[in-house]
C-alpha cells in the first residue's frame, strides 16, 4: 500500500526506527523498544548490585532513580500497555529486592510499598491519567482538542468521565482514544475533580500505594517463600 502525506510518499521501513527515543516497529508491538530498555535495566542492574552492601538504602534508592526509574517513565503511555511490558515490570521486581537487601523470590508489593515507588503497571496508568488530566485541564497543545471526540463531538459527562467508542478490531481497541478514556473513567470521580496537578498526581500515587498489600495466609502459594516459610 502507498502512503502519501502532504503530497510526499512515506517509504516503508522494515527494521525499528527510534524517533525521539522511542523506536517504533512497523506492527506497534514496542517489543524493540522494550528489548532496548531491558538492555539498559540489566546494566542499572549490575550497578546496583555491585554496590548494594557498600551504600545505604537512600543511596540505592537514588540510584534507582537515576538508573532505572527516568528510562522507565520515558514514553510509557506508547509502550505500557505492550505484552512485552511484564518483562519489565519483573526486572523492576528484581531491583526492589537488590536495593531492600531481600531474597531471589521474596514478595515485593511490601518493598514497592515503604519505597513509595509505583510498578510499572502502575506508572502507565498514572502517566496516562496525568496526560488525560492535562488534556481535560486544556493545558496541552490544539492539535489535542478532539482527541477523545465523541457523539456528536462531545467529549466529557458532567461528572468529569469521557465518552468513549467501541473499538471497530482488536488492534484499535488498544489505541490511546480507547485505552486511555477507560482508565480515567475508572478513577473515582473525586480524583478526577481535582484540578491541581501536583494534587492530582500525589492523590492518584497515594491511592495506588494503598494497594500494595500481601496477606501472606491467603495469597502465598510458595511452600519455599523466604517470606512466609515457618520454621
Amino acid at each position: 500500500m502507498q502512503l502519501i502525506l502532504n503530497g510526499s510518499e512515506i517509504n516503508h521501513a522494515t527494521q525499528p526506527i527510534k524517533f525521539l527515543g522511542i523506536y517504533i516497529d512497523e506492527q506497534l508491538t514496542w517489543n524493540y523498544h522494550i528489548k532496548k530498555l531491558s538492555a539498559k535495566m540489566s546494566r542499572a542492574i549490575f550497578c546496583i548490585n555491585r554496590v548494594k552492601n557498600v551504600l545505604p538504602f537512600e543511596a540505592l534508592k537514588s540510584l534507582y532513580y537515576s538508573l532505572v526509574h527516568s528510562h522507565i517513565i520515558y514514553g510509557i503511555q506508547i509502550w505500557g500497555n505492550s505484552t512485552s511490558a511484564n518483562k519489565i515490570f519483573k526486572m523492576q521486581k528484581r531491583i526492589m529486592r537488590i536495593i531492600h537487601q531481600k531474597k531471589f523470590r521474596s514478595h515485593t508489593m511490601p518493598l514497592f510499598k515503604s519505597s513509595n515507588i509505583l510498578t510499572v503497571p502502575d506508572l502507565h496508568k498514572l502517566h496516562i491519567s496525568l496526560f488525560v488530566h492535562d488534556w481535560t485541564n486544556k493545558r496541552l497543545p490544539e492539535s489535542f482538542e478532539n482527541i477523545f471526540a465523541g457523539k456528536n463531538h462531545q467529549t466529557q459527562t458532567r461528572h468529569g468521565a469521557i465518552y468513549r467508542t467501541a473499538p471497530r478490531t482488536k488492534f484499535s481497541a488498544n489505541l490511546p482514544k480507547h485505552t486511555y478514556p477507560q482508565i480515567w473513567n475508572n478513577l473515582p470521580e473525586a480524583t478526577r475533580n481535582i484540578t491541581s496537578r501536583k494534587i492530582f498526581k500525589n492523590t492518584l500515587k497515594a491511592n495506588m500505594l494503598k494497594e500494595y498489600t500481601f496477606n501472606t495466609t491467603s495469597i502465598c502459594k510458595n511452600p519455599l517463600c523466604p517470606d512466609c516459610l515457618i520454621k
